[in-house]
């Protein structure tokens, strides 16, 4: 059912959200088109980024001046989860659009470099080199975070990719408008 290359993601219905509620009922369908099909999918990822970006910003306004480590661990998820969101908006892009998914280790940065480029006559970029770098950031914070302890993560350098995380999902948001606009 599912398109080469895309893995299933399970979680329970009470968390799902609205338009997926309504897919799984039968009430909406999913269109064949491809590209109709990625402005559904892509929509339902921004709002899971708007919730993320939600609770940082709630965590963010009364934060203590120096969290402890469940309080880095649980900003650090939800940062790592920030770019995974973005990653599954860029994974549809590039199996849906490309018919082509990056292979090898160093598959997640080629993805990012890819959708700041136009893919043949088939697509637009998808977003511009600025915000490639700065999502780059995240990339690299995902890792870490996947590839350490959560006591070795410094607020330090969390801190500022969660005071970031709400201008780059506004640019995000506005940067897969115009890529859509142009499919």
């Amino acid at each position: 059912m599912l398109p080469e290359g895309l893995e299933l993601d399970l979680i329970r219905i009470e968390n799902a959200p609205l338009g997926l509620i309504r897919r799984i009922r039968g009430e909406d369908k999913m269109p064949s088109d491809p590209k109709e099909a990625i402005k559904i999918e892509i929509q339902n990822e921004l709002q899971n980024l708007e919730r993320l970006a939600k609770e940082v910003k709630r965590y963010l306004a009364k934060a203590p001046t120096d969290p402890g480590y469940l309080e880095i661990s649980g900003i650090g998820k939800l940062i790592h989860d920030f770019y995974n969101g973005i990653e599954q908006i860029f994974e549809r892009v590039a199996v849906r659009i490309d018919d082509d998914l990056p292979q090898g280790s160093h598959w997640h940065t080629d993805l990012l470099h890819r959708m700041e480029m136009a893919w043949g006559e088939k697509r637009p970029a998808v977003i511009n080199h600025s915000l490639a770098l700065e999502l780059q950031k995240y990339l690299r914070f995902r890792h870490l975070f996947r590839h350490s302890y959560g006591y070795e993560l410094l607020w330090e350098e969390i801190q500022p990719l969660a005071k970031r995380l709400s201008g780059i999902l506004k640019e995000i948001r506005q940067q897969l408008q115009q890529f859509l606009a142009k499919l």
